[in-house]
């Protein structure tokens, strides 16, 4: 799965039944290249405490698997579940009750669309699609809620379930650094009085979409992420993958500096000229 993906700001390790609301009941030019572009890069991380918090919405198309990732309920979870940290998480439902929701909300879309003699109802596994969206620290399940009946007043789209993530985030030796806080509010896209497609070009269109990312910025009171922004949203493996090049990267811009302030002791130690030095450079 790819989605956009923007970071945001970061007892004991319980197991268990999942339960709603509650997490877990008792988870050389090459080298120039890169000194100037992760120089920039470090700034960013040692930085990335003071930045605001900004706000992103972005759909992606799911199966019915997501409801039990939504819940934690999956048997094998990923690597980027930090579990200590699942007892922080909220949800409304767990995956089998939203699994019959999104039955039901299907054959009652079917029906109606019947009865109506239209045309063949939309594939099922087009209907269902989800929301990620970016949160703060202080966000509550309530928030997301409210949030979703905002989103379907706008869209026509019907709320299965709603979840919000604080398990997940970048690591650095095997521990959670920076918390990705986030939730995730999966849709029925069909309307329930004609079995409409309401996730289509026309209706789901540029001008739709920015209006969301306004409803969810001021919902949330964050700060309105950038417009006609081309950053791509990754999945748990990709993001992973991502960080662990950029830690990569960061090494070695660290060992090319220690290996050129070595240089520069030797050079110094030899009483070398300043053409010698600037060669260096």
């Amino acid at each position: 799965m790819s989605f956009e993906y923007e970071l945001e700001d970061e007892f004991e390790k319980n197991s268990g039944t999942p339960t709603p609301k509650g997490g877990f009941k008792t988870s050389k030019n090459d080298y120039e290249n890169t000194t100037n572009n992760f120089a920039g890069e470090k700034n960013k991380l040692n930085s990335s405490s003071k930045k605001v918090a900004k706000s992103s919405i972005n759909f992606q198309k799911v199966n019915i698997h997501a409801f039990k990732h939504n819940a934690r309920e999956e048997e094998k979870k990923a690597n980027t579940i930090f579990e200590e940290y699942t007892k922080d998480n909220e949800f409304d439902i767990g995956s089998k009750e939203a699994l019959i929701k999104f039955n039901e909300m299907y054959k009652i879309a079917k029906e109606n669309r019947l009865e109506k003699g239209l045309n063949k109802t939309a594939d099922k596994k087009n209907t269902l699609w989800e929301a990620i969206v970016n949160l703060k620290t202080e966000h509550k399940l309530n928030d997301v809620l409210e949030l979703a009946k905002k989103i379907e007043k706008e869209t026509g789209f019907q709320t299965i379930q709603v979840a919000i993530h604080k398990d997940e985030g970048q690591e650095k030796d095997g521990k959670l650094i920076r918390k990705n806080h986030h939730a995730h509010i999966s849709f029925f896209t069909l309307d329930k009085e004609t079995g409409q497609q309401m996730y289509r070009r026309e209706h789901m269109n540029r001008t739709k979409l920015i209006k969301l990312q306004d409803i969810v910025a001021e919902h949330l009171g964050m700060e309105r992420g950038e417009h006609g922004s081309k950053a791509k949203r990754l999945g748990h493996k990709e993001y992973k993958a991502v960080m662990k090049e950029k830690e990569e990267y960061l090494e070695k811009l660290r060992l090319l500096k220690l290996a050129i302030n070595n240089q520069r002791e030797e050079l110094k130690e030899q009483k070398a000229t300043r053409p010698e030095y600037a060669k260096l450079e």
